[in-house]
């Protein structure tokens, strides 16, 4: 529904006066999922299905006008998206075609990247980040850790699935890191703006089209229900009565 709703607002903003002037594009989240245990094949299997979920039928539906979901065999679910599962067989959800796209219809001036760390993913299909954090680094939000290849990554497959077909730059509209405000946190943030920057560096000289880079975010902020995961480049003091705004140590790599 929401892949329906961004074509025809594309196509309403392009009919409007000067609309052939406006620039509109969709945002995507990238979480690689890798196999938690490389030698496992039912590892590998579960990324296959779960990235053909969360990222290959984006990539269809953009360049195709597709839109279908493959389901593995033996999913013991009794419905998804509302529909009764077999669990015997392995089978498609009903394809839905967009019919503008299908007949060589444009739906993007850009595609926006939101990145920010890759899981692994087990034989029974959980998600679980890295547990060595001396190969990646833990920040304050347990579903990340600090993977600036990964950025990396993700650019080199939006580039190659999205972007170079249909002729559309990439800008990376979300990226950053939940650290403490401290020295060990400053540290961090340091370390994460030297990877990512460098991940996305790296892109850019082989010769993948990004325009800009948003970092998550420019003030501590409420986030996921609370003050407590500090994203900001910018410390905010909630004790002063004008929320007194302090760059940070770990911010001044990225300035």
């Amino acid at each position: 529904h929401i892949l329906e709703a961004h074509v025809r607002v594309y196509q309403a903003f392009k009919q409007l006066p000067n609309g052939q002037n406006s620039r509109v594009g969709i945002l995507k989240n990238i979480m690689q999922l890798d196999p938690l245990t490389f030698g496992d094949p039912r590892c590998h299997i579960n990324c296959h299905f779960g990235r053909d979920l969360a990222d290959e039928a984006i990539y269809r539906f953009f360049n195709t006008g597709k839109f279908y979901v493959n389901i593995p065999k033996g999913l013991n679910k009794t419905k998804i998206f509302g529909k009764e599962i077999p669990t015997s067989v392995a089978f498609v959800i009903d394809t839905k075609t967009n019919e503008y796209l299908k007949n060589g219809g444009k739906a993007l001036d850009f595609i926006g990247l939101n990145y920010y760390c890759h899981n692994y993913i087990t034989s029974d299909r959980k998600t679980v980040p890295e547990a060595n954090h001396a190969i990646e680094p833990a920040t304050n939000n347990e579903r990340y850790t600090v993977y600036g290849e990964g950025l990396y990554r993700a650019i080199e497959e939006l580039s190659n699935r999205i972007a170079k077909p249909l002729q559309v730059p990439i800008y990376i509209t979300e990226n950053g890191i939940a650290t403490n405000n401290d020295e060990q946190g400053n540290a961090l943030r340091t370390l994460h703006n030297q990877r990512y920057l460098y991940g996305m560096a790296r892109a850019i000289q082989e010769g993948h089209d990004v325009r800009g880079y948003v970092h998550w975010a420019l003030m501590d902020n409420y986030e996921w229900g609370s003050y407590r995961k500090f994203y900001g480049l910018h410390h905010v003091d909630r004790s002063t009565p004008e929320l007194k705004r302090t760059i940070k140590d770990g911010a001044r790599y990225y300035q």
